[in-house]
């Protein structure tokens, strides 16, 4: 009976001790976020005052948030209750946008009087919002039209004929994932998955493949991905071969590095040529220039630091992000 009774007594303590452990549904200075919050009173401020700071601060202009916002808002817009006021779809779309464009992390964005899972749940709904309403914009397959394009732009930029796209890999620094063992282990000596594109003159992602893991090379992984098989298996529409400035015919070709295979259709450095190996250097950095993007600090995300799966949807989302604001 008395062991009876210390056992009521300690469950009814632990049960009084877990709810002390809320001390509040919502903290209060939390509540001051529609007046004081920094997406809510800065970014109006920078708009009315300083649009080159708020391009800086959003990575887009004023006009354009508005039009992305214009597209996702039923997407992400919650509804007011008794008990709370919702954050408004604005500021959801705001400081997603912010994450994206300039990798400032959830624990930085929590400060700006937003709760740290709050701003985790906004980050995956609006990004999954900002997928499915834009994806068939952001990543349309090439035609051969676009193609002869992009060939034209890569030699009045940077003086390569008949180009029609830059590949290359990055390496995404991760954890080591749990119960994975070397599969991850890059031969940079560090854990990875690898974000594998295409890009054009203007560093926009044509192809992409995201999640590799980082003891594959770039070569298999390259064909393994789907654009990757139709390149090598000459099944995608590239234009006809075109003379090159001095009159010979060449074919289209993909410039890569010494890691991916000489094809038809796909060009890598030749020993001891200087001036084509240079050029070809600099075109392989347009795609390095652009997975640039992916070098944000993550150092405080748990979910993308260890979990592959998250940090593939994050890295297709920049991506995504990438292209959207050359629209």
């Amino acid at each position: 009976m008395l062991v009876t009774q210390n056992l009521e007594h300690m469950g009814q303590l632990y049960g009084s001790a877990k709810q002390a452990t809320r001390r509040w549904w919502v903290r209060p200075l939390l509540r001051k976020r529609e007046t004081d919050g920094v997406f809510s009173k800065l970014a109006q401020d920078l708009e009315k005052e300083d649009p080159q700071w708020y391009f800086e601060y959003l990575r887009m202009t004023p006009t354009k948030f508005k039009e992305l916002l214009a597209i996702v808002k039923s997407k992400i817009e919650k509804k007011h209750t008794n008990w709370r006021r919702p954050i408004t779809a604005a500021t959801r779309l705001a400081l997603t946008i912010r994450h994206l464009a300039t990798g400032e992390s959830k624990r930085s964005l929590s400060y700006y009087l937003i709760g740290r899972s709050t701003v985790t749940l906004i980050v995956a709904e609006t990004t999954e919002a900002i997928w499915t309403s834009m994806k068939s914009q952001c990543l349309k397959p090439p035609t051969q039209s676009t193609f002869q394009t992009i060939a034209d732009k890569f030699l009045r930029r940077w003086n390569f004929p008949n180009c029609i796209g830059a590949i290359d890999g990055k390496y995404i620094r991760l954890r080591c994932p749990e119960n994975s063992g070397s599969t991850y282990f890059c031969h940079k000596t560090f854990f990875s998955v690898v974000l594998m594109a295409v890009v054009d003159a203007d560093y926009k992602f044509q192809f992409v493949d995201v999640g590799a893991e980082g003891s594959a090379g770039d070569s298999s992984i390259f064909a393994r991905s789907s654009f990757g098989r139709a390149i090598l298996n000459g099944t995608i529409e590239t234009p006809e071969p075109k003379p090159i400035p001095n009159g010979t015919i060449l074919p289209q070709v993909f410039v890569a590095d010494e890691a991916f295979p000489l094809k038809k259709n796909i060009m890598r450095p030749f020993p001891d040529w200087v001036l084509e190996n240079a050029l070809m250097q600099h075109n392989g950095a347009q795609i390095e220039k652009n997975l640039s993007l992916t070098d944000f600090d993550f150092a405080d995300d748990v979910d993308f630091l260890s979990d592959p799966e998250y940090a593939q949807k994050m890295l297709d989302d920049m991506v995504e992000w990438s292209n959207i604001l050359d629209l």
